[in-house]
């Protein structure tokens, strides 16, 4: 009888096969349980989203010109000074459309190497892809008007609501959270988040000093970038799930 046939009729190869196999079952349901899990939370936050912007939406359908707007508008024009005037202009020139792409472009690069996978590449480039395109048709579709042209740090031409600089900054922060979610532990993630969290507000700020937004144009981007991120990610939720070795090692 040949070595071959004596290792299959051996009980111990049999019963270590049928370990191996139990386990590697286990590990995959284990996966597909976390998969499911975080689909289920992305899908609560691209609903969450959804409903805060659609709510934007309507506030300024019913009432473009409302307090709350002037009021933060009139805040933040008041308090200039001359000394930041050019700065948070060079500063906030930095995240239009064109740069933001660049800067996806060098995060897929980077994110795709690191984690050896081609799923930035899709779930960052869609997200881009989807906000802006969204934030373009919404735009025209308002037709809001910007604050008045006298109180403006930069010449724009498009419409108001929403930010365009802050719908991109949201969905290139927040896909680039969630692209590096998995390589990351607890302490980098809080670290990164919070980062990316303080680039968002940043920007997002400077729209209101240059005088080119209202308060609402802003939270909508913001808004409708994040929403756009964790809808493509409830779609790919397996670029936060990291691989169990134990699907690949031998009990």
């Amino acid at each position: 009888m040949s070595s071959l046939s004596q290792r299959k009729d051996t009980p111990g190869v049999r019963t270590s096969t049928r370990e191996y196999v139990q386990t590697m079952d286990d590990a995959q349901a284990r996966l597909a349980l976390i998969t499911q899990y975080h689909r289920v939370r992305l899908l609560g936050a691209t609903v969450g989203g959804l409903l805060l912007f659609l709510g934007l939406l309507l506030v300024n359908v019913r009432n473009p010109q409302n307090a709350v707007d002037s009021f933060i508008w009139n805040l933040f024009v008041t308090e200039r000074e001359s000394w930041a005037n050019k700065p948070i202009e060079i500063f906030t020139s930095g995240f239009n459309t064109l740069p933001d792409w660049a800067y996806a472009v060098v995060a897929i690069v980077i994110i795709g190497l690191w984690r050896r996978s081609w799923l930035p590449l899709v779930t960052i480039g869609l997200t881009m892809l989807l906000s802006s395109g969204a934030m373009v048709l919404v735009k025209n579709i308002l037709d809001r008007q910007r604050p008045p042209l006298v109180d403006r740090l930069v010449h724009e031409t498009t419409f108001s609501f929403p930010s365009g600089h802050s719908t991109g900054i949201a969905a290139l922060c927040v896909s680039i959270f969630l692209a590096c979610y998995v390589v990351l532990n607890r302490r980098a993630r809080w670290i990164l988040g919070i980062l990316l969290g303080l680039l968002m507000l940043a920007v997002a700020c400077s729209r209101l000093y240059v005088g080119v937004h209202w308060g609402s144009d802003v939270l909508a981007g913001l808004t409708l970038g994040t929403t756009t991120a964790c809808l493509v990610y409830a779609i790919f939720p397996t670029g936060l799930v990291k691989q169990s070795p134990t699907i690949y090692t031998k009990v």
